[in-house]
């Protein structure tokens, strides 16, 4: 009786906790852009962190026509995930939606998900509208406004700055007794010379329309994976045991089994864009299957609506367009930093290798294999030569062609790789026995062992790579770091409208976290805009003001 009620209770227990939605806030750094600028932010989940399912957040710009012109995937980490953009100079002004999701989300209905309209400028452009006159409010020194039961203080060491000086930031984190707490926290420092007033550089609520029954269409991410329908020559799903998947930026494996032309396959983590192959190894099945990768498309409705201009804003574009030229002037470059990880590089060991600059007087690489391979011999005349290997240290010779890899692309189109100009090779490697084989490229191989062909120009022909089991797949969005001031030189002048971006700032046990960064040659009042979080997903937000004077 005890076992029935126990389980009586877990099945009632966990839909409740799967059932439960996930609800995402944004941090920017500031409520609008001009195109050629980096926009940041961070996205929050506000729910229990033992709720939360998803470790993917999709990312989506949609243009002022309500196209999407932008999508990326995030890496959920500490319950929160960092984004960014660089903004192309040929981004048209107008107003921007940009919208944050998990799959998970969308169980719970297709308006589950946080939007904000981003207005965006561009400094080549007319304005669409005349200006609008906005009385400026006065800045108040400092502006403390808490959301929810957190509590978050923050102070400088002092309230007047001179150009540069190191701004010491302390923070503290509360909860709703005064008790210090563990949690995360992003900050944002605005030039007020540019921004009279930060309205909009606080976190945003989301905007949602759940839906009235929980309806699960999305399983929740928990990282990469491939999902579409693989068929053959035919249009017919394939299924298959010996589906190999090969990475060519890794040179790397993965198999993996499909039944009925299913694929849903996770992939190690990477960032940006990588090209990737499909091969059935089934030796009764054709090599090269078809791959459509299916991707999650939903598109609200979204009419950007006339963007204006205030005069505070022809003036940050005023003072922006002259920052821009003393960085032409004084040839400064956004730092980048790139992907924070990639995958490895597996370094194979062929069975032997040759340099061609040794073999110039040979026309052809099937002349090459019939005379300086020991391994290899060809068959037929002409136009129907092929190149055949010999099983290791046997007397036998495989009865297919066998694999090229040409530049890191897997083929077994040989009539294209054989045409590769013999004069433009500038190595080939042989792997022709099972250890080699078995050891570092797909087991089935062993039976047609591989030739590669590297090229002195590295390009692949166009033929290889426009094959249908060829395609690129994006991973997560490749994140970068905020410039550091200290690379200006004092020379320079340092006029930047964003002074500080920090979105990964944790708190001690004692919820105290200190920070320091410099201020800019700008005279006058600065913003720092605070975002915190605690253990249980309740956010709190706060602004503060400081002076920078002349010298």
């Amino acid at each position: 009786m005890r076992v029935l009620l126990l389980n009586i209770c877990l099945f009632l227990y966990f839909p409740v906790f799967t059932q439960t939605e996930e609800k995402l806030q944004v941090h920017f750094d500031k409520p609008f852009y001009v195109s050629g600028e980096d926009a940041w932010y961070k996205i929050y989940f506000e729910n229990e962190p033992a709720t939360i399912q998803s470790k993917v957040v999709r990312v989506e710009w949609l243009s002022p026509d309500g196209a999407v012109i932008l999508q990326q995937k995030l890496k959920v980490e500490n319950n929160f995930a960092v984004g960014d953009l660089a903004i192309p100079y040929d981004w048209s002004e107008g107003n921007y939606l940009f919208r944050a999701y998990t799959l998970w989300g969308l169980n719970f209905g297709d308006q589950q998900y946080f939007q904000q309209i981003i207005p965006v400028y561009n400094l080549l452009e007319t304005p669409k509208a005349a200006e609008q006159s906005i009385e400026k409010q006065p800045i108040k020194q400092t502006d403390n406004s808490s959301k929810g039961n957190l509590q978050i203080d923050i102070t400088t060491n002092t309230a007047n700055y001179k150009k540069r000086d190191f701004v010491d930031l302390n923070i503290e984190l509360k909860d709703a007794n005064g008790n210090p707490i563990a949690g995360h926290i992003s900050i944002a420092v605005l030039d007020g010379n540019y921004m009279g007033e930060i309205e909009g550089t606080e976190i945003k609520s989301q905007e949602t329309s759940t839906s009235s029954t929980f309806n699960q269409k999305f399983e929740a991410e928990k990282g990469l994976v491939l999902n579409g329908q693989l068929v053959d020559k035919t249009g017919k799903p394939l299924d298959t045991r010996f589906l190999s998947i090969f990475f060519p930026n890794t040179k790397s494996f993965e198999r993996t089994s499909i039944s009925k032309g299913k694929l849903t396959i996770p992939i190690p983590e990477f960032e940006g864009e990588q090209p990737i192959q499909f091969f059935d190894m089934n030796p009764f099945h054709e090599p090269i299957p078809q791959l459509k990768l299916t991707e999650i498309a939903w598109n609200p409705s979204y009419k950007g609506q006339t963007l204006w201009r205030s005069k505070s804003v022809a003036n940050y574009l005023f003072l922006l367009s002259k920052f821009r030229q003393y960085r032409e002037v004084f040839k400064l470059k956004n730092a980048d930093y790139g992907p924070k990880f990639s995958f490895l590089k597996n370094n194979w060991e062929p069975d032997k290798d040759w340099t061609m600059e040794k073999y110039t007087g040979l026309s052809d690489l099937a002349s090459f294999a019939a005379e300086i391979i020991a391994a290899g011999r060809v068959v037929g005349k002409g136009k129907d030569r092929s190149i055949r290997l010999q099983y290791g240290e046997k007397s036998i010779y495989n009865k297919l062609s066998p694999w090229y890899l040409v530049n890191g692309w897997l083929t077994e189109d040989e009539v294209t790789a054989l045409k590769i100009p013999f004069r433009e090779i500038e190595k080939v490697e042989l792997f022709n026995t099972k250890k080699s084989i078995a050891s570092q490229l797909d087991p089935s191989m062993v039976s047609r062992g591989m030739l590669t062909i590297n090229t002195k120009d590295g390009k692949t022909p166009n033929e290889l790579i426009k094959k249908p089991n060829n395609l690129t797949i994006s991973g997560y969005y490749p994140t970068r770091q905020f410039p550091d001031v200290g690379i200006i030189d004092k020379q320079i002048p340092d006029l930047r409208p964003v002074i500080y971006w920090n979105p990964t700032i944790a708190t001690t046990i004692n919820g105290t976290a200190k920070i320091r960064f410099k201020t800019s040659d700008s005279i006058g009042t600065h913003w720092i805009s605070v975002v915190g979080q605690g253990a249980n997903g309740e956010i709190v937000t706060t602004k503060l003001g400081y002076e920078v004077t002349v010298e």
